[in-house]
Protein backbone atom coordinates (compact mmCIF):
# COMPACT_ATOMS: atom_id res chain seq x y z
CA UNK A 1 0.00 0.00 0.00
CA UNK A 2 1.16 3.53 -0.80
CA UNK A 3 0.03 6.09 1.77
CA UNK A 4 0.19 9.90 1.53
CA UNK A 5 0.41 11.85 4.81
CA UNK A 6 0.36 15.67 4.51
CA UNK A 7 1.86 17.43 7.54
CA UNK A 8 1.41 21.01 6.31
CA UNK A 9 -1.24 22.01 8.87
CA UNK A 10 1.01 21.00 11.76
CA UNK A 11 2.60 24.50 11.56
CA UNK A 12 6.10 25.60 12.59
CA UNK A 13 5.37 25.23 16.33
CA UNK A 14 5.47 21.94 18.22
CA UNK A 15 1.87 21.88 19.42
CA UNK A 16 -1.23 19.73 18.98
CA UNK A 17 -1.24 18.14 15.54
CA UNK A 18 2.55 18.41 15.33
CA UNK A 19 2.92 16.29 18.48
CA UNK A 20 0.52 13.75 16.99
CA UNK A 21 2.43 13.51 13.71
CA UNK A 22 5.85 13.25 15.36
CA UNK A 23 4.73 10.38 17.57
CA UNK A 24 2.76 8.59 14.85
CA UNK A 25 5.44 8.81 12.15
CA UNK A 26 8.25 7.77 14.49
CA UNK A 27 6.32 4.70 15.61
CA UNK A 28 5.06 3.77 12.14
CA UNK A 29 8.72 3.60 11.14
CA UNK A 30 9.31 1.21 14.06
CA UNK A 31 6.54 -1.21 13.15
CA UNK A 32 5.96 -1.00 9.38
CA UNK A 33 8.72 -1.92 6.94
CA UNK A 34 6.33 -2.94 4.15
CA UNK A 35 3.99 -0.14 3.14
CA UNK A 36 5.34 2.89 1.29
CA UNK A 37 4.76 6.28 2.93
CA UNK A 38 4.94 9.66 1.20
CA UNK A 39 5.09 12.42 3.80
CA UNK A 40 4.50 16.01 2.67
CA UNK A 41 6.43 18.49 4.82
CA UNK A 42 7.10 22.21 4.60
CA UNK A 43 10.41 24.06 4.81
CA UNK A 44 9.36 25.24 8.28
CA UNK A 45 8.02 22.05 9.88
CA UNK A 46 10.32 19.40 8.36
CA UNK A 47 12.74 19.87 11.31
CA UNK A 48 10.24 17.95 13.48
CA UNK A 49 10.22 14.77 11.37
CA UNK A 50 13.04 12.26 11.15
CA UNK A 51 12.17 9.99 8.22
CA UNK A 52 15.03 7.51 8.08
CA UNK A 53 13.37 4.31 6.86
CA UNK A 54 13.77 3.44 3.17
CA UNK A 55 9.98 3.03 2.82
CA UNK A 56 9.35 6.60 4.09
CA UNK A 57 9.73 9.31 1.45
CA UNK A 58 9.70 13.03 2.19
CA UNK A 59 8.15 15.55 -0.20
CA UNK A 60 9.07 19.06 0.93
CA UNK A 61 7.07 22.01 -0.39
CA UNK A 62 7.32 25.78 -0.06
CA UNK A 63 4.31 26.59 2.12
CA UNK A 64 4.90 29.04 4.95
CA UNK A 65 3.15 29.53 8.29
CA UNK A 66 2.69 33.32 8.07
CA UNK A 67 -0.69 33.21 9.79
CA UNK A 68 -3.41 30.66 10.52
CA UNK A 69 -5.54 31.91 7.62
CA UNK A 70 -2.64 32.15 5.17
CA UNK A 71 -1.43 28.64 5.95
CA UNK A 72 -4.84 27.14 5.33
CA UNK A 73 -5.37 29.10 2.14
CA UNK A 74 -2.03 27.88 0.81
CA UNK A 75 -2.84 24.31 1.76
CA UNK A 76 -6.35 24.58 0.26
CA UNK A 77 -4.83 25.53 -3.10
CA UNK A 78 -2.13 22.88 -2.73
CA UNK A 79 -4.64 20.12 -1.90
CA UNK A 80 -6.87 21.15 -4.81
CA UNK A 81 -4.19 21.32 -7.51
CA UNK A 82 -0.99 19.60 -6.35
CA UNK A 83 -2.20 16.62 -4.32
CA UNK A 84 -4.12 15.08 -7.26
CA UNK A 85 -0.87 15.31 -9.25
CA UNK A 86 1.13 13.66 -6.42
CA UNK A 87 -1.46 10.91 -6.11
CA UNK A 88 -1.12 10.10 -9.79
CA UNK A 89 2.68 10.42 -9.85
CA UNK A 90 3.31 8.19 -6.83
CA UNK A 91 0.31 5.89 -7.40
CA UNK A 92 -1.11 6.65 -3.96
CA UNK A 93 -3.71 4.24 -2.56
CA UNK A 94 -4.70 6.16 0.56
CA UNK A 95 -4.50 9.66 2.06
CA UNK A 96 -4.29 10.14 5.81
CA UNK A 97 -5.20 13.72 6.74
CA UNK A 98 -3.90 14.23 10.31
CA UNK A 99 -6.60 16.76 11.22
CA UNK A 100 -9.99 17.96 9.99
CA UNK A 101 -9.89 19.20 6.42
CA UNK A 102 -11.89 19.53 3.19
CA UNK A 103 -11.95 15.97 1.88
CA UNK A 104 -11.92 15.18 -1.82
CA UNK A 105 -14.36 12.28 -2.19
CA UNK A 106 -12.54 11.11 -5.35
CA UNK A 107 -9.73 9.75 -3.19
CA UNK A 108 -9.75 7.17 -0.42
CA UNK A 109 -9.13 9.27 2.71
CA UNK A 110 -8.79 8.69 6.44
CA UNK A 111 -9.07 11.77 8.65
CA UNK A 112 -7.93 12.02 12.25
CA UNK A 113 -10.38 14.26 14.09
CA UNK A 114 -8.91 15.59 17.33
CA UNK A 115 -12.01 17.47 18.46
CA UNK A 116 -15.09 19.19 17.11
CA UNK A 117 -15.05 22.07 19.58
CA UNK A 118 -15.84 24.62 16.84
CA UNK A 119 -19.29 23.01 16.45
CA UNK A 120 -20.13 24.23 19.99
CA UNK A 121 -17.87 27.15 20.80
CA UNK A 122 -16.46 30.15 18.98
CA UNK A 123 -12.86 29.04 19.15
CA UNK A 124 -11.58 31.60 16.61
CA UNK A 125 -12.97 34.57 14.66
CA UNK A 126 -16.49 34.18 13.24
CA UNK A 127 -15.23 33.55 9.68
CA UNK A 128 -12.48 31.11 10.64
CA UNK A 129 -14.80 29.27 13.04
CA UNK A 130 -17.32 28.94 10.20
CA UNK A 131 -14.63 27.51 7.91
CA UNK A 132 -13.49 25.09 10.63
CA UNK A 133 -17.07 23.85 10.97
CA UNK A 134 -17.12 23.19 7.22
CA UNK A 135 -13.80 21.30 7.48
CA UNK A 136 -15.17 19.17 10.31
CA UNK A 137 -18.38 18.39 8.44
CA UNK A 138 -16.46 17.50 5.29
CA UNK A 139 -14.21 15.20 7.33
CA UNK A 140 -17.25 13.51 8.87
CA UNK A 141 -19.36 13.12 5.72
CA UNK A 142 -16.79 12.80 2.92
CA UNK A 143 -13.98 10.67 4.39
CA UNK A 144 -13.69 6.92 3.90
CA UNK A 145 -12.97 6.42 7.60
CA UNK A 146 -12.35 8.51 10.72
CA UNK A 147 -9.84 8.12 13.51
CA UNK A 148 -10.86 9.89 16.70
CA UNK A 149 -8.43 10.45 19.58
CA UNK A 150 -10.98 9.95 22.36
CA UNK A 151 -14.30 8.22 23.01
CA UNK A 152 -15.72 11.63 23.86
CA UNK A 153 -14.94 12.95 20.37
CA UNK A 154 -16.24 9.75 18.76
CA UNK A 155 -19.56 10.15 20.59
CA UNK A 156 -19.82 13.80 19.51
CA UNK A 157 -19.14 12.86 15.87
CA UNK A 158 -21.79 10.13 15.96
CA UNK A 159 -24.37 12.69 17.06
CA UNK A 160 -23.78 14.44 13.73
CA UNK A 161 -23.47 11.34 11.56
CA UNK A 162 -23.15 7.64 12.30
CA UNK A 163 -19.70 7.40 10.71
CA UNK A 164 -17.05 4.73 10.28
CA UNK A 165 -15.07 5.77 13.38
CA UNK A 166 -12.23 4.09 15.23
CA UNK A 167 -11.18 5.55 18.57
CA UNK A 168 -7.40 5.50 18.91
CA UNK A 169 -5.96 7.37 21.87
CA UNK A 170 -2.89 9.46 21.24
CA UNK A 171 0.40 8.10 22.46
CA UNK A 172 2.63 10.00 24.78
CA UNK A 173 6.31 10.94 24.92
CA UNK A 174 7.42 11.94 28.41
CA UNK A 175 9.12 15.28 28.83
CA UNK A 176 12.73 15.04 29.94
CA UNK A 177 13.44 16.41 33.39
CA UNK A 178 15.86 19.30 33.43
CA UNK A 179 18.62 19.68 35.97
CA UNK A 180 18.77 22.27 38.74
CA UNK A 181 20.75 24.73 36.63
CA UNK A 182 18.25 24.90 33.74
CA UNK A 183 15.32 24.98 36.17
CA UNK A 184 16.89 27.93 37.97
CA UNK A 185 17.37 29.86 34.72
CA UNK A 186 13.77 29.27 33.62
CA UNK A 187 12.27 30.14 37.02
CA UNK A 188 14.37 33.29 37.26
CA UNK A 189 13.21 34.35 33.77
CA UNK A 190 9.58 34.36 34.92
CA UNK A 191 10.26 35.47 38.51
CA UNK A 192 9.00 32.18 39.99
CA UNK A 193 9.95 29.99 42.93
CA UNK A 194 9.67 26.20 42.93
CA UNK A 195 6.32 24.84 44.15
CA UNK A 196 4.99 28.36 44.63
CA UNK A 197 2.74 28.49 41.59
CA UNK A 198 0.01 26.65 39.68
CA UNK A 199 0.28 26.23 35.91
CA UNK A 200 -1.98 26.05 32.88
CA UNK A 201 -0.40 24.84 29.60
CA UNK A 202 -2.04 25.49 26.25
CA UNK A 203 -3.05 28.18 23.78
CA UNK A 204 -5.01 30.96 25.50
CA UNK A 205 -8.42 30.29 23.93
CA UNK A 206 -11.89 31.05 25.31
CA UNK A 207 -13.08 27.45 25.41
CA UNK A 208 -10.20 26.66 27.79
CA UNK A 209 -12.37 28.33 30.47
CA UNK A 210 -9.56 30.65 31.49
CA UNK A 211 -11.73 33.41 33.00
CA UNK A 212 -13.29 30.87 35.37
CA UNK A 213 -9.76 29.68 36.20
CA UNK A 214 -8.69 33.27 36.94
CA UNK A 215 -11.73 33.82 39.16
CA UNK A 216 -10.92 30.62 41.04
CA UNK A 217 -7.31 31.70 41.47
CA UNK A 218 -8.48 35.08 42.76
CA UNK A 219 -10.62 33.27 45.34
CA UNK A 220 -7.68 31.04 46.27
CA UNK A 221 -5.31 34.02 46.40
CA UNK A 222 -7.45 35.78 48.99
CA UNK A 223 -6.17 33.36 51.63
CA UNK A 224 -2.98 32.10 49.95
CA UNK A 225 -1.38 35.21 48.50
CA UNK A 226 2.16 33.83 48.20
CA UNK A 227 1.26 31.70 45.15
CA UNK A 228 1.19 32.63 41.46
CA UNK A 229 -0.65 31.33 38.41
CA UNK A 230 1.32 30.71 35.20
CA UNK A 231 -0.56 30.71 31.91
CA UNK A 232 1.95 29.02 29.63
CA UNK A 233 1.14 29.10 25.94
CA UNK A 234 0.60 31.09 22.78
CA UNK A 235 -1.74 34.06 22.91
CA UNK A 236 -5.20 33.30 21.55
CA UNK A 237 -8.67 34.86 21.55
CA UNK A 238 -8.85 34.97 25.36
CA UNK A 239 -5.78 37.19 25.80
CA UNK A 240 -7.66 40.52 25.91
CA UNK A 241 -10.06 39.24 28.59
CA UNK A 242 -7.15 37.84 30.59
CA UNK A 243 -5.27 41.14 30.52
CA UNK A 244 -8.39 43.09 31.45
CA UNK A 245 -9.03 40.73 34.38
CA UNK A 246 -5.50 40.92 35.75
CA UNK A 247 -5.45 44.71 35.47
CA UNK A 248 -8.89 45.18 37.03
CA UNK A 249 -8.09 42.88 39.97
CA UNK A 250 -4.50 44.12 40.37
CA UNK A 251 -3.07 40.64 39.81
CA UNK A 252 -0.40 41.60 37.25
CA UNK A 253 2.38 40.29 39.49
CA UNK A 254 0.47 37.10 40.36
CA UNK A 255 -0.58 35.95 36.89
CA UNK A 256 2.35 35.20 34.60
CA UNK A 257 1.98 35.01 30.80
CA UNK A 258 4.84 33.16 29.08
CA UNK A 259 3.71 33.22 25.41
CA UNK A 260 5.22 30.42 23.27
CA UNK A 261 8.09 28.42 24.80
CA UNK A 262 10.25 25.41 23.93
CA UNK A 263 10.26 21.91 25.50
CA UNK A 264 13.06 22.81 27.91
CA UNK A 265 11.08 25.66 29.40
CA UNK A 266 7.90 23.60 29.40
CA UNK A 267 9.56 20.82 31.37
CA UNK A 268 11.00 23.19 33.99
CA UNK A 269 7.78 25.16 34.36
CA UNK A 270 5.58 22.09 34.79
CA UNK A 271 8.02 20.17 37.00
CA UNK A 272 8.32 22.99 39.53
CA UNK A 273 4.59 23.77 39.72
CA UNK A 274 2.37 22.81 42.66
CA UNK A 275 -0.19 21.45 40.21
CA UNK A 276 -1.31 21.58 36.59
CA UNK A 277 -4.74 23.12 36.00
CA UNK A 278 -6.70 22.16 32.87
CA UNK A 279 -10.35 23.03 33.48
CA UNK A 280 -11.58 23.46 29.91
CA UNK A 281 -15.21 23.04 28.93
CA UNK A 282 -14.08 20.78 26.07
CA UNK A 283 -10.84 19.06 25.07
CA UNK A 284 -10.14 16.58 22.31
CA UNK A 285 -7.46 14.84 24.35
CA UNK A 286 -5.28 16.84 26.76
CA UNK A 287 -1.53 16.30 26.29
CA UNK A 288 -0.60 18.64 29.21
CA UNK A 289 -2.27 16.23 31.64
CA UNK A 290 0.07 13.40 30.70
CA UNK A 291 3.08 15.72 30.53
CA UNK A 292 2.47 16.85 34.10
CA UNK A 293 1.92 13.30 35.36
CA UNK A 294 5.15 12.14 33.73
CA UNK A 295 7.00 14.81 35.74
CA UNK A 296 5.37 13.85 39.03
CA UNK A 297 3.04 16.85 39.18
CA UNK A 298 -0.57 16.36 40.37
CA UNK A 299 -3.38 17.42 38.03
CA UNK A 300 -6.62 19.30 38.58
CA UNK A 301 -8.92 18.94 35.58
CA UNK A 302 -12.55 18.98 34.43
CA UNK A 303 -14.99 16.23 35.31
CA UNK A 304 -16.34 16.19 31.74
CA UNK A 305 -15.29 15.79 28.12
CA UNK A 306 -12.15 13.77 27.31
CA UNK A 307 -10.29 14.97 30.42
CA UNK A 308 -12.22 12.58 32.63
CA UNK A 309 -11.58 9.80 30.12
CA UNK A 310 -7.82 10.45 29.91
CA UNK A 311 -7.21 10.78 33.67
CA UNK A 312 -9.64 8.18 35.03
CA UNK A 313 -8.99 8.37 38.81
CA UNK A 314 -5.52 9.89 38.61
CA UNK A 315 -6.52 13.56 38.99
CA UNK A 316 -8.69 15.85 41.09
CA UNK A 317 -11.83 16.30 38.99
CA UNK A 318 -13.68 19.61 39.29
CA UNK A 319 -16.78 21.14 37.77
CA UNK A 320 -15.55 23.63 35.12
CA UNK A 321 -18.83 25.55 35.43
CA UNK A 322 -18.20 26.22 39.14
CA UNK A 323 -15.55 28.71 40.25
CA UNK A 324 -15.86 27.36 43.80
CA UNK A 325 -15.22 23.78 42.61
CA UNK A 326 -12.04 24.83 40.77
CA UNK A 327 -10.82 26.80 43.80
CA UNK A 328 -11.61 23.84 46.09
CA UNK A 329 -9.35 21.68 43.94
CA UNK A 330 -6.51 24.14 44.48
CA UNK A 331 -7.13 24.23 48.24
CA UNK A 332 -7.19 20.41 48.31
CA UNK A 333 -3.73 20.21 46.72
CA UNK A 334 -2.28 22.45 49.43
CA UNK A 335 -3.90 20.99 52.51
CA UNK A 336 -3.80 17.24 51.81
CA UNK A 337 -0.27 15.82 51.43
CA UNK A 338 -1.56 12.24 51.28
CA UNK A 339 -3.79 13.00 48.28
CA UNK A 340 -0.91 14.71 46.47
CA UNK A 341 1.31 11.66 47.00
CA UNK A 342 -1.45 9.34 45.80
CA UNK A 343 -2.14 11.47 42.71
CA UNK A 344 1.53 11.45 41.77
CA UNK A 345 1.67 7.64 41.98
CA UNK A 346 -1.61 7.24 40.10
CA UNK A 347 -0.33 9.67 37.47
CA UNK A 348 2.74 7.54 36.78
CA UNK A 349 0.47 4.49 36.37
CA UNK A 350 -1.93 6.41 34.15
CA UNK A 351 0.64 7.48 31.55
CA UNK A 352 1.61 3.85 30.99
CA UNK A 353 -1.75 3.42 29.19
CA UNK A 354 -0.60 5.65 26.34
CA UNK A 355 2.12 4.75 23.85
CA UNK A 356 2.81 5.87 20.29
CA UNK A 357 3.63 2.30 19.22
CA UNK A 358 0.11 1.28 20.25
CA UNK A 359 -1.35 4.30 18.42
CA UNK A 360 0.65 3.46 15.29
CA UNK A 361 -0.27 -0.23 15.41
CA UNK A 362 -4.00 0.53 15.64
CA UNK A 363 -3.70 3.18 12.91
CA UNK A 364 -1.95 0.70 10.62
CA UNK A 365 -4.84 -1.71 11.19
CA UNK A 366 -7.29 0.98 10.03
CA UNK A 367 -5.17 1.51 6.88
CA UNK A 368 -5.23 -2.20 6.11
CA UNK A 369 -8.95 -2.67 6.73
CA UNK A 370 -10.11 -0.02 4.26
Amino acid sequence: MRILIPTILSTKHKVGVTEYLIGLLNSLQNIDKTNEYFVITSEENRKFFSLTNSNFHEITVSIFDISRASLRLQYFLFSKFRIPYLIKRYEIDLIHEPCSWFVNKRFKTIVTIHDIIEMKYSKYSFLFNFLKQKMILSSIYDSTAIISVSNQTSNEINKINNSNITTIHNGFSALEKNGFEIDSIVLKKYNLQTKQYFIFVGTLLRHKNLLALLEAFKMFNNTNNNYKLVLAGKEGNAIKSIRNFTKKNKLDEKIILTKYFDDNEKSSLIQNAVSLLLVSKEEGFGFPILEAQSLGVPVITSNKSSMKEITKKSAILVNPDSIESIADGMFEILKNVDIVSELINLGYKNISRFSWDSTASKTLKVYEEI
